[in-house]
């Protein structure tokens, strides 16, 4: 009496391992791309949720919020970069601005402002900002927006414009006078 034993042939076998390797290869490149625009979309509704924090607390507390820069996120007490530099890749900070009078510069943070929320820095992404926002953004207390440039002065701009790249993919924020941000694509080089 003999038994029947079922199974795969090494040929079966090695047939298979080919056409799952061949199926790995042709599927490698569209995951790469998929994990990218999942990264800049995730980064991208951070900047987003940033703004339209500082847009509504505005508003709802009818004082200066502002969105600014920052060069270590991770600090004890976080602080708004200063200079005209227009990388935002290191993170920003949504405050409430009380201290903002007339001519004192824009997007510092003083002892009687409120720290909202910080963001941290964005991981191999890029991030930058147009001149007149060099610095950050603010917002009045009826929804609109003033940009901070390099030097610290308020600027009434028509769009902030915000391009996040990664892998030479990217998305474009702006955000209109009226405070409202919009997402958009772009294209990046390198």
């Amino acid at each position: 009496m003999r038994s029947h034993v079922s199974g795969f042939t090494l040929v079966e076998l090695m047939v298979t391992i080919a056409v799952l390797a061949v199926l790995a290869v042709i599927a490698a490149p569209n995951f790469n791309d998929f994990f990218t625009r999942n990264r800049l979309a995730s980064q991208s509704n951070e900047l987003i949720s940033a703004l339209n924090l500082a847009r509504s607390e505005a508003i709802k507390r009818g004082v200066r919020v502002t969105v600014c820069r920052t060069n270590d996120a991770t600090a004890a007490s976080p602080a708004c970069a200063g200079g005209s530099d227009t990388s935002w890749a290191n993170g920003w900070i949504v405050f409430v601005d009380n201290t903002h009078v007339g001519g004192n510069t824009a997007g510092v943070i003083d002892a009687d402002d409120e720290v909202l929320r910080v963001f941290g820095a964005l991981r191999a992404s890029t991030l930058t900002a147009n001149n007149d926002f060099a610095r950050g953004l603010s917002f009045r207390p009826d929804g609109s927006s003033l940009g901070i440039n390099g030097s610290g002065s308020l600027v009434t701009a028509a769009t902030a414009s915000f391009s996040l790249c990664l892998d030479g993919q990217g998305r474009n924020i702006e955000v209109n006078t009226m405070g409202r941000p919009r997402l958009g694509s772009t294209s990046c080089t390198g």
